[in-house]
């Protein structure tokens, strides 16, 4: 469209859309110009999209509010003024409407509504023009690069297609599994991660296959919820290597561990895959000291180990790109909201999270959201909303979020005056651009701005029965973001945790602070031995939890949920008690001991009392004998 004619207006609708939403965001791109004549405030035609028109739920006797404003203006030209019950008239707007088709279901919509307009299907694209589309893009970008690198970019995106169609076919969505939806942004998702190769690390077969495993395995494993849905994956990633390049994952990845990739180990801030470990969890460590350091943020409290590293660089990997938004779905307890601080601060956003009152409610939610716009759309600050289930006080909330992840904006949320005060803030930065400095254009600068440096870290838990709800009712919590599902920690993590948990521990230490002696049969006992074994038993005890758990919830249908916050609990527990028994027992040897010497003194007392009882006894003897003598001499 002609820009110069046309002007665009976004409306993403949800469950929750009413008349007044709908009537309110266009109302806001209007100017009076009669009494009752309302037009486009740009002078131009505006395209009004309306996009899920199938979302908003019917009422009790079937009707759809938002639905019958828009067939009320459709018929009529107008709607009316709620508050002074007259109509206004609003010309020069166009109406584009979309809406997902399900096969073998009825549609959302009334017959009437569909009567408006002129119906047109648009069919899923065929596969060889998803194939044409990336390809082209992907061999653009590969044409820098060595010569085996480039003749394998026909390879991944015929790779990726073929997952993605075997995804879709086999991974369908369940009442327990329902975000397992896939669409073409999950492929794009994979090629923007392949867009961030380049020569210096990814220049060569074996390092550029690893790098398309690790996107795959962020943008589809990650979804996966059950250790079969994660073993199919695997086979696919298998048959897929096998048919194109007679590999396997065992050949790319032979510790059986995914490669991580991070790009702040360089100082060209490159994508690179991390070859020691160690030096990251270094790196990561020292980030967290330098966060705690920080007076404005609250401390955190993190048991770093790989399993948690991995989820650090999958949050870095999605909010360092432009409109990364990312879903955290795990149990409370599971380390969502401290592993996403920890993730902003490496990439140094600012980090906002709101802060929950009595009298908190929608319009303290939009008095938030004015000074995040004001962060991310005029001083163009990197800014990370970290936003937890437990703070939707109000579903509001999340028919804003959803909002904003969608389109970027949030209907009536400055004032006039605030966003003329905005607009003259932000025109400076148009300025040097060149841009026309219309309203319409400032104002579309600003909202790119917003949506490229806002990047929301929601944090969900599955547990709850509106969590499923709140995915069908809210579209864009899906489509406009990341899923990373915080699952049960491995054995191995569990192990990992116990070790690092018990390091400092001195298992071996007496009560007397002396060397403890062994007898023969214990004389092989060491330290790593005992904590070794230590930390196969919190393990096992809690794997053993989990298991009977899972078989209470199918048996009973009796739900115990045990997060890694009980396991940790417990192994801080156990060495908190043994610290305890251990001042408890020494205190008590420690009597004991001052008893025995108590006693060992009396003894020594008692036995010279009786040795000088014994010479007075025997001079007492002796001195009655002269006194018994002298009394007999005296009597005579």
């Amino acid at each position: 469209m002609n820009k110069t004619e046309y002007s665009l207006l976004n409306i993403n609708m949800t469950a929750s859309t009413s008349s007044n939403d709908v009537k309110g965001t266009i109302e806001d791109k209007l100017e009076k110009r009669t009494k009752e004549l309302y037009v486009p405030l740009t002078g131009k035609t505006m395209v009004t999209f309306l996009d899920d028109i199938h979302m908003p739920i019917k009422e009790a006797c079937g009707v759809q509010p938002s639905l019958e404003l828009i067939r009320h203006w459709v018929d009529y030209g107008f709607w009316y003024d709620t508050k002074k019950q007259c109509p206004k008239y609003v010309k020069n707007m166009l109406l584009v409407c979309a809406m997902t088709q399900f096969d073998k279901v009825k549609p959302f919509i009334s017959n009437r509504m569909f009567s408006r307009f002129s119906v047109v299907n648009i069919p899923y694209l065929e596969e060889n023009d998803i194939y044409t589309i990336y390809n082209t893009i992907l061999s653009e970008h590969l044409k820098q690069f060595d010569e085996t690198v480039s003749e394998i970019g026909n390879g991944l995106t015929s790779m990726t297609i073929s997952l993605y169609k075997h995804m879709m076919i086999s991974m369908t969505p369940t009442p327990s599994k329902m975000h397992y939806l896939f669409n073409l942004k999950d492929i794009s998702k994979v090629f923007q991660g392949l867009l961030l190769s380049n020569v210096k690390y990814q220049n060569f077969k074996v390092p550029m296959l690893r790098l398309w495993c690790h996107e795959v395995f962020r943008v589809f494993y990650d979804r996966l919820v059950d250790t079969s849905d994660q073993n199919w994956f695997i086979d696919q990633i298998n048959q897929q290597l096998k048919n194109n390049y007679h590999l396997s994952y065992h050949d790319l990845c032979a510790s059986k561990r995914n490669p991580i990739f991070f790009s702040f180990l360089n100082e060209e801030m490159l994508y690179e895959e991390v070859v020691d470990e160690e030096n990251l969890k270094k790196f990561i460590k020292c980030s967290i000291k330098e966060y705690n350091s920080n007076s404005e943020f609250v401390p955190v409290d993190i048991l770093l180990f790989r399993h948690y590293i991995e989820h650090i660089c999958r949050i870095v990997r999605v909010i360092s790109q432009p409109m990364g938004h990312i879903l955290l779905i795990g149990i409370g307890g599971s380390g969502r909201s401290s592993l996403s601080k920890i993730a902003s601060w490496l990439c140094k956003y600012s980090i906002f999270t709101i802060e929950l009152s009595k009298s908190y409610g929608t319009s303290e939610f939009k008095e938030d959201l004015k000074l995040i716009y004001s962060e991310t759309g005029i001083k163009n600050q990197p800014t990370s909303f970290v936003f937890n289930d437990t703070q939707i006080v109000d579903d509001s909330f999340l028919k804003i979020i959803n909002s904003i992840l969608s389109t970027g904006e949030v209907t009536r949320l400055f004032e006039e005056n605030e966003f003329k005060g905005m607009i003259n803030a932000s025109s400076d930065n148009i300025k040097t651009a060149d841009e026309m400095e219309s309203s319409e254009n400032i104002n579309s600068i600003f909202i790119d701005q917003v949506r490229n440096n806002l990047h929301f870290i929601l944090s969900f838990s599955p547990i709850k029965k509106s969590f499923g709800v709140r995915l069908r009712q809210y579209p864009a919590l899906l489509n406009c973001t990341t899923i990373d599902w915080f699952l049960d920690w491995p054995k191995e993590a569990l192990l990992e945790v116990a070790s690092t948990s018990l390091y400092d521990l001195d298992i071996l230490a007496t009560i007397t602070g002396e060397q403890r002696t062994y007898g023969k049969e214990n004389e092989g006992i060491t330290q790593d031995k005992l904590k070794s074994s230590l930390a196969s038993i919190f393990s096992s005890i809690h794997n053993s939890v989990i298991e009977y758990s899972n078989r209470n919830k199918v048996e009973l249908n009796r739900t115990n949920n045990v997060t890694p916050a009980v396991y940790l609990e417990m192994i801080f527990r156990y060495k908190r008690i043994l610290h305890e028994k251990r001042i408890e027992k020494k205190n008590m040897s420690i009597k004991l001991r001052n008893g025995l010497q108590t006693i060992n003194g009396i003894n020594h007392k008692i036995n010279d009392m009786t040795m000088e009882l014994e010479k007075v006894t025997e001079l007492i003897t002796k001195n009655t004998k002269v006194c018994e003598k002298m009394f007999t001499m005296i009597s005579k």
